[in-house]
């Protein structure tokens, strides 16, 4: 048995990592909170990463296609403050041409819902 040092709780040692002297619980809640201050005084961090984990996951179909990042965090930052992505009700980064990669001249945010009928009709059309 082990004690918390956050939650002061007696807990059994398989409830923490072994290089930790907080349980697993509490631990992730502190990562869990510390990921969404972030995203809170920088919202299109989010965005920057999903891009990069859609380009560069293996079993993900954009890393197959040979979609490629192009941009920076600056770049998004930029993207993000010209389309007011701030404004938009569920912002979601578009590709203007498909086949292209991201990069700053072909991506834009627009609402996730104008995103999703944007590629049901791109699909549509493609085949």
């Amino acid at each position: 048995m082990k004690i918390c040092k956050t939650c002061k709780k007696e807990k059994p040692e398989t409830e923490f990592y072994h290089y930790r002297k907080t349980c697993k619980s509490c631990y992730n809640s502190a990562k869990n909170n510390y990921r969404k201050n972030i995203y809170k005084n920088k919202p299109w961090l989010r965005t920057f990463e999903n891009i990069r984990k859609r380009c560069t996951y293996k079993k993900h179909p954009y890393f197959w296609r040979g979609v490629e990042l192009h941009l920076t965090e600056a770049e998004i930052k930029f993207l993000w403050e010209r389309d007011k992505a701030d404004t938009l009700k569920k912002p979601s980064i578009d590709r203007i041409d498909g086949n292209k990669n991201y990069t700053l001249d072909n991506c834009r945010f627009i609402n996730l819902t104008q995103n999703l009928k944007r590629k049901k009709t791109y699909l549509w059309h493609t085949y």
